[in-house]
């Protein structure tokens, strides 16, 4: 089969994992993205059909298999996709958003930062989607695609002005993140953060910046580097068909 019916097969789902179509649409590159960028597009354009058909799932096939690929022509699509009205996004992505939605952008993103940073950035998009856009990053820092200065930089930013004043997701997320590529440079920054009561002491409690402080860079750098949440989409195949165990 073709792709364009391959995908007829994929645009919805009986909860039984197609793998065998899905590995022939990753086999044909040049003639699965521009039928699964079509289908991005669709799910931006067409967003009330697809809600109203419980069983489509087109469009994850497409942003999972586009990132396997790392098809940057996606990265505007996905971001926009993401910047739709929050009850959309989530009622048709569900736990993706907090589960692959970082490691989706990163790699498509193909270590273009502007658009993650602008969702980071964005006090309207939902919190969760913002933290995802977070993850993103230090994704990119373990492929090299940003050095971690640079990220210390930008993490400084989000601190002093870049970021609402009230407590939120993101907050927790910058200071995890903080954590993970070891907080040496940003600890003043994130003492200020718990004193203005930005920072759920439950979801992170100040005593991991601690810990991370009192290990070297290298330590906590190895750690991250050997988490498999933050790692770019590779497997398509495995991490689709979790989704529809």
């Amino acid at each position: 089969m073709n792709v364009s019916q391959l995908m007829v097969e994929l645009e919805r789902t009986d909860g039984i994992f197609p793998g065998e179509a899905v590995s022939q649409v990753l086999d044909q590159k040049e003639e699965s993205v521009p039928v699964l960028l079509t289908i991005l597009e669709k799910s931006i354009s067409e967003v009330d059909t697809l809600l109203a058909e419980e069983d489509y799932f087109g469009h994850i096939y497409a942003m999972f298999l586009l990132a396997q690929l790392r098809e940057k022509l996606a990265y505007n699509l996905i971001t926009d996709f993401f910047s739709l009205p929050e009850e959309t996004t989530w009622e048709l992505t569900g736990d993706i958003i907090t589960e692959d939605l970082g490691r989706i952008l990163a790699s498509v993103s193909c270590g273009d930062t502007t658009r993650i940073k602008k969702m980071i950035e964005n006090p309207n998009l939902e919190s969760l989607i913002r933290a995802a856009a977070i993850d993103a990053l230090l994704i990119l820092l373990k492929t090299g695609e940003l050095e971690r200065q640079q990220l210390v930089a930008y993490f400084k930013e989000l601190y002093e002005k870049k970021l609402e004043r009230e407590t939120s997701m993101v907050w927790n997320h910058l200071v995890v993140s903080s954590v993970n590529i070891h907080p040496q440079e940003l600890d003043p920054l994130i003492k200020e953060a718990y004193a203005k009561n930005l920072v759920d002491d439950e979801f992170i409690p100040y005593s991991n910046v601690e810990e991370a402080l009192s290990c070297t860079k290298e330590t906590v750098l190895d750690w991250l580097n050997q988490n498999s949440d933050y790692s770019l989409i590779t497997d398509a195949v495995a991490d689709i068909s979790k989704w529809l165990a």
